[in-house]
């Protein structure tokens, strides 16, 4: 399925070319992935094409402002401190990940800051969903495993230009952990 472009090119300018030589540049041909970019592919349709602007969707700009996390209680933990991991989300887009491996400690009644801000679009009446699962990190024990602290989300549909404090609350046994974030409108 390959083919040669510039075979008769490096026939006549090519000091070392030989014809069954590994080294001959390779290029896909041009029918195997006929739409590979959106310029000159005949398939890609715009958002909205031909649409009148009044007609199109209304978009909501919502920004997200993810604070820190909170160890609330420890718990049994070791020295009081919690070894946090997991994912926190805002619909599709990742605010925050951390894997096992890469766990982070937060002492009971400390913030872990974590400073990030997402904006994102929404269609009028799509609601913002934040949601997330986090584990507390024990080693790579096998007679205690981590512990599962759970998943949890929350639902917004109206949002107000100024930011609003809201917290998920994630809980394993009697460990307790709250993520920190703020939703507010942007213009």
């Amino acid at each position: 399925m390959y083919y040669y472009p510039y075979l008769n090119q490096l026939q006549k300018h090519h000091p070392y070319y030989k014809p069954n030589s590994i080294a001959l540049p390779l290029r896909h041909h041009p029918n195997l992935y006929p739409a590979y970019s959106h310029q000159n592919n005949p398939n890609h349709y715009n958002s909205y094409p031909k649409v009148p602007y009044e007609n199109r969707p209304e978009i909501t700009k919502v920004e997200v402002h993810l604070a820190g996390i909170l160890c609330e209680k420890a718990g049994f933990g070791e020295f009081n401190v919690l070894e946090i991991y997991g994912n926190i989300m805002a619909n599709d887009t990742l605010l925050w990940s951390v894997d096992s491996k890469n766990h982070i400690k937060i002492r009971e009644g400390n913030i872990y800051p974590i400073q990030v801000n997402k904006v994102i679009l929404l269609e009028s009446g799509q609601p913002l969903r934040i949601h997330g699962h986090l584990w507390e990190w024990d080693g790579d024990n096998l007679y205690d495993p981590n512990d599962d602290m759970g998943k949890a989300q929350m639902t917004f549909i109206d949002f107000s230009p100024d930011g609003e404090r809201h917290t998920l609350k994630f809980q394993a046994k009697d460990q307790i952990v709250r993520v920190i974030f703020y939703v507010r409108s942007v213009e």
